[in-house]
């Protein structure tokens, strides 16, 4: 109960300027959603996996290419590799900069894993569905909707950086605010999955082609002019 009390005073402290920034966002975000300047989400589902490679919905795009990326299997292991040597530099960082073990950092960023995905879906173009799949570490959301190179980039890259890369930087100005740099880097290496996407995005998409996904994968076109 010590050690509880302890961490209180800089949890509180830490979380209402966290929380009066993610409002300052949250605000312009819905302000822009509502002008229609974005693609608005129509509905989100939250959906157990189950069977759901089955289940996921697919799209048919003549002359459309799909993304060249390992199947689901090894997919997840490419990325939990890389989360796994994102963690153990984000600890080395964390405990050469003098940061203290932050108990509420680290269940904050579990507690960010579904917010993480809504964030992705209000970049994201028509009905949006989420799905889980717990064995394999995997959590997502999938709309069959076009987008840019430069939306999917940003859509992919948008919630790591909310709850990763922003705390992170609020550490790094004040290196006594230990909760957002065990929530920073643990948001990070948690993004994983999204960073691979980028990587394909960049290496695989044209400039000017439209992407959208399609059950599991990524498919990009040239729409005709």
């Amino acid at each position: 109960m010590r050690l509880l009390h302890s961490y209180i005073p800089l949890f509180k402290g830490d979380f209402f300027i966290y929380g009066c920034i993610l409002c300052c966002i949250f605000s312009k975000t819905l302000f822009v959603l509502s002008r229609g300047n974005t693609p608005k989400v129509r509905g989100i589902l939250m959906k157990h996996a189950g069977t759901w490679e089955q289940s996921l919905p697919t799209r048919v795009q003549e002359g459309a290419v799909q993304f060249k990326e390992p199947d689901i299997n090894k997919f997840a292991i490419i990325a939990n590799g890389i989360a796994c040597g994102i963690f153990i530099v984000g600890l080395i960082f964390i405990f050469l900069s003098g940061a203290e073990y932050n108990f509420w950092g680290i269940i904050a960023s579990l507690l960010v894993l579904v917010p993480h995905e809504f964030l992705h879906a209000i970049w994201m173009k028509g009905d949006v569905l989420m799905y889980t799949n717990i064995k394999r570490g995997i959590l997502f959301v999938i709309s069959t909707e076009d987008c840019t190179k430069g939306q999917f980039i940003w859509m992919s890259l948008f919630s790591t950086l909310i709850f990763g890369f922003l705390p992170l930087l609020i550490f790094i100005i004040n290196p006594e605010m230990s909760f957002f740099a065990w929530l920073g880097v643990l948001s990070i290496s948690m993004g994983a999955g999204d960073f691979c996407n980028i990587y394909f995005a960049i290496t695989q998409i044209p400039k000017n082609a439209l992407t959208f996904l399609s059950g599991f994968h990524s498919y990009w076109y040239i729409p005709e002019e």
